[in-house]
């Protein structure tokens, strides 16, 4: 069990699971719309860019890759938000 916890893999799989229920709980439990918006938005790129590092083993590639993927989430995510403050929702 001690190797498993030592294990980065594992430790990434595990927040993205608490990530994904939290977001979840969140949806369940009536959050604000606006803010809950926000925050999966931001959660599902944090959960993109901890897939693509981790189990796309892109961390240890080289910097071009890193930063294409990097900005092949945030631009996305920003789209969206900006979309979302500027249609006034």
């Amino acid at each position: 069990m001690y190797s498993l916890v030592r294990n980065q893999m594992f430790l990434v799989y595990v927040l993205l699971v608490l990530a994904t229920l939290f977001v979840w709980g969140m949806a369940e439990g009536g959050a604000e719309l606006g803010t809950a918006t926000v925050v999966v938005v931001v959660i599902a790129a944090i959960k993109q860019a901890a897939v693509v590092l981790y189990f796309m083993e892109l961390r240890n590639a080289p910097a071009f890759w890193r930063l294409l993927f990097g900005v092949v989430i945030v631009l996305p995510a920003a789209g969206i938000l900006w979309c979302y403050w500027v249609g006034g929702a």
